[in-house]
């Protein structure tokens, strides 16, 4: 991603329909459009997402999901998809996937 600033979503906040990428151990690499706007010292991302790019099934295996969750999960993050992330924190088991401390902003 040469070229691209990266600010921490913690930090600074997320704006509305602004791109999120995964900078954690299991989402990395998981670029996100973020319907709403997050401030500064949100502890956790919620409303709606799309999924522009990322390999889901790298975060499956990392997760250890059971089957029907992980077809969940791979539905929720389908091209195209609008999912709510309040719906991808119960598929994930409340993992740290939804702390912002895990998400960079592009700008």
């Amino acid at each position: 991603m040469s070229g691209v600033l990266l600010e921490n979503a913690f930090q600074t906040g997320i704006p509305a329909n602004a791109a999120i990428l995964g900078t954690g151990a299991m989402n990395k690499g998981l670029l996100l459009q973020v319907r709403e706007a997050h401030t500064a010292e949100t502890s956790q991302l919620g409303g709606h997402f799309k999924v522009v790019s990322g390999n889901v099934s790298t975060l499956v295996a990392q997760l250890r999901l059971s089957s029907e969750n992980a077809k969940n999960l791979h539905d929720t993050f389908a091209p195209n998809s609008q999912a709510r992330f309040e719906s991808l924190a119960s598929l994930t088991n409340g993992e740290k996937l939804l702390d912002l401390t895990q998400w960079s902003v592009v700008v």
